[in-house]
């Protein structure tokens, strides 16, 4: 994809010579150019279409509600919302795309005016696999402390100078002494 293949984005000039056109249409991040009031977009990079599982023929001129994404997150009242948060600097939103499939995204947003339009220029980062690797770890880190607190043997977590950093209801319970 690049700027020839975008044709007539009223007010947006992807001249061959123009910088911001090249590093809208690589950049890995996703971006997207929205009319703020209609919430119809007028461009969108691979990484956007990637992100919503689109092509990018299916995205122009259509809203996110057409596209059938539902944001799961009640900071946010409905998709269009999210382009409207002008100035927002990295918000998370964990939403649904058309083909129901979870996504959590971490944007920003701001409405640039260009030969007296307005549009919102959105980009940001797919985070969904942070998010499950995060998760994973808190499960983690749940089951071992279920595990180290309800074993019947005393355990302790011992630091380099022997110092005891952490000890498990069962080892307190055979030394003696009160957890705390």
């Amino acid at each position: 994809m690049d700027a020839d293949s975008v044709s007539n984005l009223e007010g947006f000039s992807w001249s061959e010579e123009n910088i911001f056109a090249r590093a809208f249409f690589s950049s890995p991040a996703f971006l997207a150019i929205i009319e703020p009031d209609s919430g119809r977009h007028v461009a969108a990079n691979e990484a956007y279409c990637k992100l919503l599982d689109t092509s990018l023929k299916e995205i122009l001129g259509r809203t996110l509600s057409e596209l059938g994404i539902v944001p799961l997150d009640p900071r946010v009242a409905g998709p269009e919302e999210m382009f409207r948060m002008a100035g927002t600097r990295v918000f998370e939103v964990h939403l649904k795309t058309g083909a129901g499939e979870h996504k959590y995204v971490s944007f920003s947003t701001d409405v640039i005016e260009t030969r007296g339009k307005r549009y919102a220029v959105s980009s940001g980062l797919d985070v969904t696999e942070r998010k499950r690797m995060e998760e994973a770890l808190r499960q983690g880190a749940d089951r071992f402390k279920a595990i180290f607190d309800n074993v019947s043997v005393g355990i302790a977590q011992v630091g380099p100078d022997g110092r005891i950093l952490t000890a498990n209801p069962h080892l307190h319970e055979l030394l003696g002494y009160a957890p705390g």
